[in-house]
């Protein structure tokens, strides 16, 4: 399981950088580590750049195993 932010296509990049600063400050906090350590989630710090490639490839991979499986929607 992952959490990410996600705003409009359109967004400005100064606006989309000072989110992902904000973001990854507020995840180092003690108080956000324990409390997500608390429910067994790690917290890695990303970049917009980063998160879109892991989003890419998950979808990849599921369009890949739901056409290999023939998962139709009904």
């Amino acid at each position: 399981m992952w959490y990410g932010a996600f705003g409009p296509a359109d967004m400005p990049q100064d606006i989309v950088d000072l989110l992902n600063t904000e973001i990854n400050k507020a995840v180092k906090e003690p108080s956000v580590v324990e409390k997500m350590e608390g429910m067994a989630v790690q917290v890695l710090e990303s970049t917009p750049e980063s998160f879109a490639e892991d989003l890419q490839r998950d979808a990849d991979k599921y369009d890949a195993l739901v056409r290999e499986l023939g998962i139709r929607i009904e």
